[in-house]
């Protein structure tokens, strides 16, 4: 009874501790994201451009990653494709309005995690987080 104690001690640890790299191209979707985030204990780091973002997962490996859906659609599939080839156990959330579901749908099988659509509810992106970063321990 212990062991599974420290194991939920554990978790919550990780989770608290978690780093997130957002790429959203709205300034005002960002700095909201970002209130979400740190005030769910959570330490969001945001980018504009998914060049920047790669350049920064060359260096260093976030416990999740959080995307918009980029225009055109094909450059959300390679995003993830170039995630997932460098980091096959990262994982990756998009954000999808309802003309971008097929996108959604594509990326995941091109390897991201999982996609949250918009108008975005809170509760359910941070679950979505907190369930790809246990899934990945």
């Amino acid at each position: 009874m212990h062991a599974t104690a420290g194991a939920v001690v554990v978790t919550i640890e990780i989770r608290a501790m978690a780093s997130i790299c957002l790429l959203v191209q709205d300034p005002s979707l960002q700095h909201s994201l970002e209130q979400l985030f740190t005030r769910a204990g959570f330490r969001p780091s945001t980018f504009t451009a998914a060049e920047a973002l790669l350049q920064i997962l060359s260096a260093s490996r976030p416990h999740c990653v959080v995307a918009e859906h980029l225009s055109p659609a094909e450059e959300t599939i390679t995003l993830v494709k170039a995630i997932h080839r460098h980091h096959p156990a990262l994982p990756i959330i998009l954000l999808a309005t309802d003309d971008d579901v097929t996108t959604a749908v594509k990326a995941i099988q091109a390897g991201a995690f999982d996609f949250v659509q918009k108008p975005i509810v809170d509760r359910l992106l941070i679950e979505s987080v907190k369930t790809a970063i246990e899934s990945e321990h």
